[in-house]
């Protein structure tokens, strides 16, 4: 079975990575951030220039805020989750 669409919970260095590395293996990925700010400056900037700064996003990433898009995006959902 293919895996066309995953939700990373988690817009930080790992969850970027993930993201990205998902993307380049055609899956269309949804990452989540729970900033609005941080959302915004990444689906505009086209990339997460405060974790991975010049790595430029495909088409197929995205950033959400909201956790019902993220529960709606894909039927897999990835939560990446590190406590300081």
């Amino acid at each position: 079975m293919k895996i066309e669409k995953i939700s990373v919970y988690g817009a930080g260095s790992w969850g970027t990575a993930l993201a990205l590395q998902l993307a380049r293996n055609d899956i269309d990925v949804l990452l989540w951030d729970i900033n609005t700010k941080h959302v915004e400056v990444i689906n505009h900037a086209r990339e997460n220039h405060y974790y991975l700064a010049g790595i430029p996003f495909p088409d197929n990433v995205n950033c959400s805020s909201e956790l019902s898009d993220m529960l709606n995006h894909a039927d897999y959902q990835l939560i990446l989750w590190v406590l300081n």
